[in-house]
């Protein structure tokens, strides 16, 4: 890996890492101080409005024709590629406020469980929260220029600033008596800060010139057949999991919403460990296909070599979740939320694959056969909405839980006969070199988990830290010894070296 992508990925994890000990500190905080009741309220806000923030795969669609241009030195392309996208995503901005605006007065018959108060909240919130979406959408195609111009350093910083800028505004503001209103406009004012920002670092980093009169209707056709399928996949990736508290609001109530929301967060620590890496290989996969366009044994080599970094993080954190799950919750957020634990195991179960083949789907994009990825989501998030359906009224965030996990099965096979057999990456090779040599002995670590928690128990912080410590040992000990190959050991060499060095 180039020393820009280490360097990217180093500032992820480490803003990953410092983002996670606030969280588990702040979440449990926050919803004792705006209530369970506000919180449930605050996360359907967040969620409903998702559905209507996409970018409709331009994001993604940008990074990856400004990585092909570049790799062919077309800096003409550019250029007119950023003049089409900077006017369509004007022109949707305008369609999303319009859109938001007439939906404002039929959320009252959309969420018919939400008590007067609690609908009196969410319409203030909407307000507040729509305002700054709208304002901030324009200005996402730059967080695709800054990854497809390979500025990792930068960006990922700017990550981590907006990550805690918020945390540490949202305390100070519910420290001093803030409420649901204030999480919204502090949510809102960073991330709107910050996207202006990587506006101006693109500008004055990439020399890109924005004309309007550069519209190129070629291009605008390449890019609106690329990210039509690449809309289709966020729209069915909201689909699958942001949807599901929409339906528990209009089936269980704001309860169970909590519930879910709280086992979304322990998932989203998984996500963005394993998507640490994501979007950092854009480029190099563009260049490897421009340098060889038939040949896919190199990127097979590469996915196994991320794939396996990516497994000993994510399998880290899984295992230590599913064997400690129970304890963390309970002293976490308390034991109201006992069912959390049966929520997440859902949700994050099948994450040990899919957030280890990120290449797979990088290749996608560059080969531009993402109609296939669009095709796979679509499929599993149907099934996902339907099942949440049939289940929720009876069992709740659990009942979605396990429609969500059912979802992901479908997704995970389809997914693998879709790199075999379109993208003719070696699939078997991968998971005999990545899970197969690897798993085995983070299953038998979890064993060794459950029977501690269920014989000995763990009843206090202090225990689960020392018992966390333990883990962290015997998983780092087993997995370089039994685990890790030449190269990666060579790799953790360099590290503690260059860290001794610094120290």
């Amino acid at each position: 890996m180039s020393s820009s992508i280490k360097a990217g990925a180093a500032i992820s994890y480490a803003s990953i890492i410092l983002n996670i000990m606030v969280s588990l500190v702040y979440t449990p905080w926050m919803i004792n101080t705006i209530g369970k009741s506000d919180y449930g309220i605050y996360s359907l806000v967040m969620s409903f409005l998702s559905y209507f923030l996409l970018d409709f795969g331009l994001g993604s669609a940008i990074s990856r024709f400004i990585a092909k241009y570049r790799a062919v030195g077309d800096k003409e392309g550019i250029n007119r590629m950023f003049s089409v996208t900077t006017l369509v995503y004007l022109c949707l901005d305008i369609i999303i406020f319009v859109t938001l605006a007439v939906l404002y007065f039929f959320v009252s018959d959309i969420f018919v469980k939400l008590t007067p108060s609690e609908m009196e909240t969410f319409k203030t919130a909407y307000i507040i929260a729509a305002f700054f979406s709208v304002s901030n959408f324009f200005f996402n195609p730059f967080t695709g220029a800054m990854m497809a111009f390979e500025f990792f350093v930068p960006l990922k910083l700017l990550d981590m600033a907006q990550r805690l800028g918020t945390v540490g505004l949202i305390t100070i503001a519910l420290f001093f008596g803030g409420d649901i209103y204030a999480l919204v406009l502090v949510n809102g004012c960073v991330a709107l800060s910050i996207s202006i920002y990587k506006f101006v670092f693109v500008k004055r980093n990439a020399d890109i010139v924005i004309k309007i009169k550069l519209f190129d209707k070629k291009i605008a056709k390449s890019l609106f057949n690329f990210s039509f399928w690449i809309f289709l996949i966020n729209i069915a990736q909201r689909l699958r999991l942001n949807l599901i508290p929409f339906v528990l609001g209009i089936y269980s109530g704001t309860a169970e919403i909590a519930l879910f929301a709280v086992g979304m967060n322990l998932e989203g620590f998984i996500y963005v460990f394993s998507s640490a890496l994501n979007g950092l290989f854009i480029p190099k996969v563009s260049r490897m296909v421009q340098e060889n366009s038939d040949d896919r044994s190199e990127i097979s080599q590469l996915m196994t070599k991320v794939g396996r970094i990516q497994l000993y993080i994510v399998g880290y954190i899984i295992i230590g979740l599913f064997g400690f799950g129970k304890s963390f919750i309970d002293l976490w957020i308390g034991n109201d939320y006992s069912d959390t634990y049966y929520v997440m195991v859902f949700l994050i179960s099948l994450n040990i694959i899919s957030m280890t083949q990120a290449i797979g789907t990088t290749l996608s994009y560059v080969k531009n056969e993402v109609r296939y990825n669009s095709i796979i989501a679509i499929s599993a998030s149907i099934l996902s909405f339907v099942l949440s359906i049939l289940l929720a009224p009876r069992y709740g965030a659990i009942g979605c839980g396990c429609a969500f996990f059912i979802s992901m099965v479908l997704s995970s096979l389809l997914s693998n006969i879709f790199f075999k057999k379109i993208l003719k990456l070696n699939v078997m090779e991968f998971f005999k070199n990545c899970h197969f040599k690897i798993c085995h002995i983070q299953f038998f670590i979890l064993v060794l988990m459950l029977i501690c928690d269920n014989y000995i128990g763990i009843g206090s912080w202090l225990n689960l830290i020392f018992a966390g410590g333990i883990y962290t040992i015997v998983y780092a000990v087993a997995c370089y010894y039994l685990c890790l190959n030449a190269k990666e050991k060579t790799m953790v060499y360099e590290i503690v070296n260059k860290l001794k060095k610094k120290i």
